[in-house]
């Protein structure tokens, strides 16, 4: 990841956006296939064109053979990872970026051990960097406080094939992010594994089995990146913007997104293979937004800046989980808003609101991006209100979406290094 400041201004995008962007896959869905291809014995292949900071991260994590295994700020490869390595022969230390070090895993370290891992962390406990002693395990009752994060939970389902006497899971607290347990549980039948699960969710039984990587499905495009898109389709005058490889009834959650900015005007039409987001002229805004995000987080951001740009008053519930994200995303993005005139309230913990009645002030809008990907890209459209946008740390997008700032020139936005 290069770390530069970019300066984003709309020009003609700000009226018309007719553009073709190949969004980058769904890293949620090639870091599962990475670990089910790995426990297989297998290396799955991942395209240039595929390549961002998390799918590396994933990718150093299997092909390690002992000693440091640094998966920079990706908290997917630290749980998925965990798992994984504790099966493993050798000797492994798991660290990371100093943000990824605060974030927590103590829950899926506790599991583990309750199977037989030998884990031990270096400082806090609970928390990276942590020393992996891979060794044979064995299955039985685990439960796990989900509230947190839902990786725990997909962590776990993955190596659970591999168990002794297969593995039962009993889900405690507020399930979080619950489509991205369901896409582990779709990957794994694809690879010939079904789980049952209890009536309503909250028990599951893997049995012990063997996973076949010949019924891996093609990855999809990433919905979570094309919620950039509707909302710059939602702020233009005009869009036509064109997303191949999208899927109508995907395993992401965030698929959402499009039922999302419907109300906004903004439409989507399932066509080859992919789809065409347009915005619909004339279409009267909602007098405010209400959602609540508890199984879509990381989308919540984006429509933050939609409804700020759209002057539409919002109250965006269920984002307890962001706090444990690549930043505190809840007071990240109070803290960047509050700079740029806008006073959201929250209580820092689980929602954001905004009454509709802030004003921005003059000159231009600075955008501190706390080394998180969703910062900048959500707060990029901004620049569609006339105003430049100063995005800091801008390379911060490789995590997730290394071509962001080149698809969006190819938009007729302008990006220039500063």
């Amino acid at each position: 990841m290069q770390t530069m400041d970019v300066t984003v201004s709309a020009g003609n995008a700000s009226r018309v956006i007719d553009v073709s962007v190949m969004l980058p896959v769904s890293k949620s869905l090639v870091a599962r296939q990475i670990i089910v291809s790995a426990l297989c014995g297998k290396r799955l292949f991942v395209p240039d064109g595929w390549m961002c900071d998390d799918i590396a991260a994933m990718q150093r994590v299997v092909s390690s053979g002992g000693g440091l295994v640094d998966v920079g700020a990706s908290g997917t490869a630290l749980r998925f990872g965990l798992a994984y390595l504790s099966l493993q022969e050798g000797e492994f230390l798991l660290d990371g970026t100093e943000r990824l070090r605060q974030r927590p895993v103590k829950e899926l370290v506790e599991a583990l051990r309750c199977l037989g891992a030998d884990i031990s962390s270096i400082g806090c406990e609970g928390f990276a960097p942590l020393r992996v002693r891979g060794r044979a395990m064995s299955g039985r009752q685990v439960c796990v406080d989900v509230s947190r994060s839902s990786q725990f939970v997909s962590a776990l389902l993955l190596i659970a094939p591999m168990l002794k006497g297969g593995l039962e899971i009993v889900l405690q607290g507020d399930v979080r992010s619950r489509p991205y347990i369901d896409m582990t549980l779709s990957v794994m039948r694809d690879c010939g594994v079904k789980a049952e699960e209890s009536a309503d969710g909250r028990i599951i039984k893997v049995p012990c089995s063997h996973y076949d990587v010949g019924g891996l499905r093609p990855a999809e495009a990433d919905w979570s990146a094309a919620a950039y898109w509707y909302a710059i389709a939602a702020l233009a005058g005009n869009a036509a913007v064109r997303l191949p490889h999208l899927q109508c009834g995907s395993v992401q959650g965030d698929a959402v997104v499009s039922e999302i900015y419907e109300r906004f005007g903004v439409v989507t039409e399932f066509r080859d293979g992919g789809i065409i987001v347009s915005h619909r002229r004339g279409h009267p805004l909602p007098a405010s937004f209400d959602f609540d995000f508890r199984d879509n987080p990381d989308l919540a951001q984006c429509v933050a800046v939609t409804c700020i740009c759209l002057k539409v008053p919002f109250v965006l519930r269920g984002l307890d989980s962001l706090v444990f994200k690549e930043s505190d995303r809840i007071n990240a993005t109070a803290s960047v808003l509050a700079g740029m005139g806008y006073g959201m309230h929250t209580d820092g913990r689980s929602f954001m609101s905004w009454d509709g009645k802030a004003c921005a002030g003059g000159g231009n809008l600075s955008v501190k991006t706390f080394g998180d990907h969703r910062m900048a890209m959500s707060f990029a459209p901004l620049c569609m209100m006339g105003r430049d946008v100063l995005i800091e740390d801008a390379g911060v997008v490789s995590k997730s979406y290394p071509g962001f700032w080149t698809d969006l020139a190819r938009a007729g936005f302008s990006v220039e290094p500063c």
